[in-house]
């Protein structure tokens, strides 16, 4: 994940899909979901399988898209700009 939104309901962001928003300086456009991989099961420094990411995000959210375990939005940016912690997010 690029940014984590605070101040927003559980799952919001699947809602913005085809919006803009202006996040600091930069014009974000929301495309469609973000499918979780088996890579999020993995301890980035060993490799070990040490959390069952996948299960535990198809637990508590299910499976919006047949057969896809999803969480998060792609955005493409439509104007880049300066982001900095704590700068707000303003949906078009």
């Amino acid at each position: 994940m690029l940014f984590t939104i605070d101040g927003c309901g559980a799952h919001e962001e699947d809602e913005w899909i085809g919006r803009k928003a202006r996040v600091g300086e930069a014009l974000l456009r929301f495309g469609g979901p973000v499918e979780r991989c088996a890579m999020t099961t993995r301890d980035p420094d060993t490799g070990a399988r040490d959390l069952d990411t996948l299960r535990l995000i198809k637990d508590y959210r299910g499976m919006p898209r047949k057969g896809k375990i999803d969480f998060g939005v792609y955005a493409d940016v439509v104007e880049p700009g300066l982001v900095r912690v704590g700068d707000s997010v303003e949906l078009a």
